[in-house]
């Protein structure tokens, strides 16, 4: 740590407390100016931290010593006293050819909804797979602890194909009809920053249907080919029930998200957002 002029770190536990433990023994050694340290906060760090008082104080002690971004704006007020900026992580916006996409991944005429995300409880898979309706197929992309008990007992319709990158992502997602995100909050207050997923949904232009959690609102809200729900079984039940049942209703979600002005998703491509994250490295 003494010789070098920069350091940046995702996840405020363990990474950023253990580059401020690291600033505070090196810097009796450091000669010259101090380096600066980014520090990015995503979202189960911030809960997970906002849950003690032990955790608040690192936080602010975090919030105090480096310069501080949030991923998402609710996250921001988390914890008071602990002041950062706000910058949305950044999404690569690919091309995809759905043909492509639905030969690699055996994609048939029904209709078909994509979860994309990491296979843990905040995102909501089980909530998505108690609600599915029987004329939906669903494609599962990506892996995490929750895959070995949901895959087992998840019908026939629904596939589990692993984690997807690059140009099989980009292709699957122009191959399904519909992306899902069901996000949850946890019982102890936890939600979701800014789903990446949404934002390269909507750069693929595909339609989409969100909870009411967490980033997704306020990305989404009033947004062209977009749709949310209370994070219920209920509400997301019937909400793509309607959307099965009434082809021309799916249609016109995906006409309205293949139409409408996402402009302002050229602020989240990552040659936009990298410079917004490390402008105070380099001033």
């Amino acid at each position: 740590l003494p010789g070098w002029d920069a350091v940046v770190s995702h996840w405020v536990v363990p990474s950023a407390t253990a580059v401020e433990v690291g600033r505070a023994l090196a810097w009796p050694r450091r000669r010259g100016a101090p380096w600066r340290h980014l520090a990015i906060a995503h979202s189960s760090d911030v809960w997970m931290l906002q849950r003690s008082k032990v955790g608040r104080r690192a936080l602010r002690h975090v919030a105090a010593h480096a310069d501080l971004v949030y991923s998402g704006a609710h996250l921001a007020a988390a914890v008071p006293g602990a002041p950062g900026r706000v910058v949305a992580m950044g999404v690569a916006v690919d091309v995809g050819d759905a043909a492509r996409g639905r030969a690699r991944f055996a994609i048939g005429p029904r209709p078909t909804a994509l979860f994309l995300g990491r296979l843990v409880p905040v995102k909501g898979l089980a909530l998505l797979l108690a609600a599915l309706p029987a004329g939906l197929d669903l494609v599962v992309a990506g892996d995490g602890p929750l895959r070995a008990s949901l895959e087992p007992a998840a019908p026939a319709r629904v596939r589990f194909v692993g984690e997807v990158r690059g140009r099989d992502k980009a292709d699957l997602l122009c191959a399904c009809d519909l992306v899902v995100l069901p996000s949850i909050r946890l019982p102890d207050g936890r939600q979701e920053g800014s789903p990446t997923v949404l934002r390269e949904a909507l750069a693929a232009r595909r339609p989409i249907v969100a909870t009411r959690t967490g980033g997704a609102a306020a990305l989404l809200d009033g947004r062209p080919g977009a749709l949310l729900c209370a994070p219920t079984v209920e509400a997301l039940g019937a909400t793509l029930r309607r959307l099965v049942e009434e082809p021309a209703a799916l249609r016109g979600l995906a006409a309205a998200a293949a139409d409408g002005d996402h402009g302002d998703l050229g602020d989240h491509t990552w040659d936009r957002v990298g410079p917004l994250l490390t402008g105070s490295l380099l001033s």
